[in-house]
C-alpha cells in the first residue's frame, strides 16, 4: 500500500467534513452552503446511478434523454466537489487525481 503525505491527508480531511459534518444549514454561512450543493449533487447522482442499474436489470430499454439528464448531476457534483477541495487545499495529490479519474469513468458509463 502507498503512504499517504500531508496533502493527501488534508484532502481526506476535507473529504471528512464535506460528508460527515452534521446540521449543515445551507443559509448559516458561505462554507455550509458549499457543503450542503455538494450534498445535494451527490444524492442526486446517486440516485440516478441507480435508477439506471435498476432499469438496466430489469431488462429495460435506456432511452437516451435519461443518460444526458442523468450526467448532468453527476458532472455537476464532481465539479463543485473538485473546486470546494482546490480551493480548501493548498496543493495538488494523488487523491485529487484519482477522484478526477473516478468522475471520468463514471460519466464514461452514464454517457
Amino acid at each position: 500500500m502507498f503512504k499517504l503525505n500531508k496533502t493527501d491527508k488534508e484532502i481526506l480531511q476535507i473529504l471528512r467534513k464535506i460528508f460527515l459534518t452534521k446540521k449543515v444549514r445551507p443559509l448559516a454561512s458561505d462554507d455550509h452552503l458549499r457543503i450542503w450543493m455538494i450534498r445535494v449533487f451527490f444524492y442526486m447522482s446517486f440516485a440516478f446511478i441507480i435508477l439506471k442499474i435498476l432499469i438496466v436489470f430489469f431488462g429495460r430499454e435506456l432511452p437516451s434523454e435519461y443518460s444526458a439528464m442523468a450526467a448532468t448531476p453527476i458532472a455537476f457534483f464532481f465539479g463543485t466537489l473538485f473546486l470546494y477541495i482546490n480551493s480548501e487545499s493548498e496543493n495538488t495529490s494523488i487523491l485529487v487525481f484519482g477522484l478526477t479519474w473516478v468522475s471520468i469513468v463514471v460519466a464514461l458509463f452514464m454517457a
